[in-house]
C-alpha cells in the first residue's frame, strides 16, 4: 500500500485453530469407525448391482479366509455351493426391488473349502431417481450353532430309527398313565393301533394281578424314590388274552413337572414263563410221586410196628399206658411224612390233614367239616400246627369216657378258620390250661402270631379251640381248585 510517497505491507490471519480441531476429530472419528467396522464380531459387505462385492470388513474376510483386497469385485456366488447362482440372482432382483431381508440363512464356502454358515440381514440404498446403488449387509456365524443343530437332528433321527424299529415294545405315557406314544412292536404285543393306544392308561393294558405293584413302582419312580423300575408282570392284549412281559421303565430326563413323561420298554418272555412253570410243574410231579413211595413204605413199616405194640399191650395190660403214649408219637411221625403225600402243592390242605389224624384214631373222633371253601395251612407253619393238632385229638381220646366220642369241628368266621376239639371225661381234671406236659407242648407248638389257643370247661366237657389266620392259613375258593 503506497500512501504519500510511503510503502506499507498489510496482513490478513484467520484463525484456523477450530478447523484443525475438528479435521483432528474427524479423522479420529473416522479411524475409529473403521476399526470398529473391520473387527466388528459380526460380518460386513456391500454389493453393487451386478452382486460385486465393493466392500467388506476384516471379520467378514477372516471368515472366508481371503484378504480384504481378494474380496474386492469378486461376485457372492463365488463363495457359495456351486449351483446356487440361478437361485441368488433371482434372490438378488426381488431384494434390488424390495430393498429389505432378515435373517436369511446362507451357506457359504471358504478359501479351503469348508463350509460357513451365516445368518443374513440387508438394506438397499438408492438414488435419488430411485435407482439400486448397494447395500449394506451383516452376517453373524452361525456355523457352529448350526452343527449343533444338525447333529441334534441326526440324533433324534437315529433315536425315531431306533424307536419305531425296535425288535422289543417301547411307549410313552404321561404322568397320569395316558399312553402318548408306542411304537410299531408295542402296537402288535398289545393288538392296538398307535391312535387306539393314545386313549388307554397303562393300568387298562395291565392284568388286575400286576395292578398294585405297577402303580406303586410308577410312584416311586415320579416321586424320585427310584431311577428305574424292572419286574415281570402280566398284561392283558386287545383280545383280551393275557401275557407276561419283562418292563423296564424309566422318567424321560429333563421333563418339566406339567409334561413330565415315562418311557417303558417291554419284552415279551411268555414263552420262557411257560416253560419254567411246566418245569416246575414236572418237578412237583417228580417229587410227589417220589414222596408217595416213601410215605408208603414208611406207612407199612409203621402199621407192622403199630400191630406188634397193640398185641404186648393187650398182652402185658400194665403197658397199656406207656404203649398209647407211643403210639401216639407213632401216629405224630406216621402224620408228618403223610402231609404232602396227597398233593403236590407246598402248603397243606387242612381238611386232609384232620381227616390223616381221624384215621389214625380207630374211630373215636366224630368229625364235621363247615369250610365254606378250601383251607390250606401256610409251608412254613404246617408241620408244627400239625403236631399241635394231633396232640390235641391224642390227649382227647385218651381222656374221654369210654362210651364217648371225640367231637372235631371246622370252620369259617370272619376271616379266620376255627377248630374246635371238645370230648366229655370223667377224670376230676383241674383247669386244662394248667394242665399236664401235652398242653404246654401244644402252646410251644403254635405260632406265637395268627393262632390262638383257647381251652374252656363245661362241666365234664372240655373243648379246646383254635383260631387260625392269615398268613397261617390261606383260603382258596372251591372254583379254582
Amino acid at each position: 500500500v503506497t500512501a504519500g510517497g510511503v510503502s506499507s505491507l498489510l496482513i490478513s490471519v484467520t484463525d484456523i485453530t477450530e478447523r484443525k480441531r475438528f479435521i483432528k476429530e474427524l479423522i479420529q472419528s473416522r479411524e475409529e469407525y473403521e476399526k470398529l467396522y473391520n473387527n466388528a464380531p459380526c460380518g460386513f459387505h456391500s454389493l453393487d448391482a451386478d452382486g460385486r462385492i465393493i466392500g467388506a470388513n476384516q471379520t467378514e474376510a477372516d471368515w472366508l479366509g481371503y484378504t480384504q483386497d481378494e474380496l474386492m469385485g469378486r461376485k457372492i456366488t463365488d463363495f457359495q455351493a456351486p449351483g446356487s447362482a440361478a437361485a441368488f440372482a433371482q434372490d438378488f432382483s426381488r431384494f434390488k426391488r424390495d430393498g429389505n431381508a432378515e435373517n436369511i440363512e446362507v451357506d457359504l464356502l471358504r478359501k479351503n473349502g469348508t463350509p460357513l454358515t451365516v445368518l443374513l440381514s440387508s438394506k438397499a440404498e438408492y438414488d435419488g431417481r430411485g435407482n439400486y446403488v448397494k447395500n449394506q449387509t451383516s452376517l453373524i456365524n452361525i456355523t457352529a450353532r448350526k452343527k449343533v443343530e444338525n447333529e441334534l437332528r441326526n440324533s433324534e433321527e437315529r433315536f425315531r430309527q431306533l424307536f419305531e424299529k425296535a425288535p422289543i415294545g417301547i411307549a410313552i405315557a404321561k404322568q397320569d398313565q395316558l399312553l402318548f406314544t408306542a411304537n410299531a412292536a408295542f402296537c402288535k404285543m398289545f393288538g392296538y393301533t398307535a391312535e387306539e393306544l393314545t386313549h388307554l392308561t397303562i393300568s387298562d393294558l395291565t392284568h388286575p394281578d400286576s395292578l398294585d405293584k405297577t402303580r406303586q413302582l410308577s410312584q416311586d419312580l415320579l416321586a424320585g424314590q427310584i431311577p428305574l423300575y424292572t419286574f415281570e408282570k402280566k398284561y392283558l392284549r386287545k383280545d383280551g388274552s393275557s401275557f407276561w412281559g419283562k418292563v423296564i421303565a424309566t422318567e424321560v430326563p429333563e421333563q418339566t413337572p406339567p409334561s413330565r413323561l415315562i418311557m417303558g420298554m417291554v419284552e415279551d418272555i411268555t414263552e420262557r414263563v411257560e416253560k419254567e412253570e411246566l418245569r416246575l410243574h414236572e418237578v412237583r410231579v417228580q417229587r410227589d410221586v417220589l414222596v408217595r413211595e416213601v410215605h408208603h413204605r414208611i406207612k407199612n413199616n409203621l402199621q407192622g410196628v403199630v400191630g406188634l405194640l397193640r398185641q404186648n399191650a393187650s398182652d402185658h395190660p400194665e403197658l397199656a399206658g406207656v404203649i398209647a403214649t407211643t403210639l401216639g408219637r407213632i401216629y405224630s411221625i406216621a402224620l408228618i411224612h403223610g402231609l404232602q403225600a396227597a398233593s403236590v402243592s407246598e402248603a397243606v390242605d387242612i381238611d386232609r390233614l384232620l381227616l390223616s389224624i381221624v384215621d389214625a384214631s380207630e374211630q373215636c373222633i366224630d368229625y364235621h367239616n363247615n369250610l365254606t371253601c378250601s383251607v390250606l395251612l401256610n409251608q412254613e407253619e404246617a408241620v408244627p400246627i400239625a403236631l399241635a393238632l394231633n396232640e390235641l385229638l391224642t390227649n382227647a381220646c385218651k381222656h374221654r369216657t369210654t362210651n364217648s366220642r371225640v367231637k372235631l369241628l371246622i370252620g369259617n368266621n370272619s376271616g379266620h378258620t376255627q377248630i374246635e376239639i371238645s370230648n366229655q371225661t370223667d377224670e376230676d381234671l383241674h383247669p386244662p390250661e394248667n394242665k399236664g406236659q401235652g398242653l404246654n407242648l401244644v402252646k410251644s407248638l403254635l405260632p406265637r402270631r395268627n393262632a390262638d389257643l383257647l381251652l374252656v370247661r363245661a362241666g365234664n366237657i372240655y373243648s379246646a379251640e383254635l383260631k387260625l389266620s392269615p398268613p397261617v392259613t390261606i383260603g382258596i375258593p372251591d372254583d379254582v381248585l
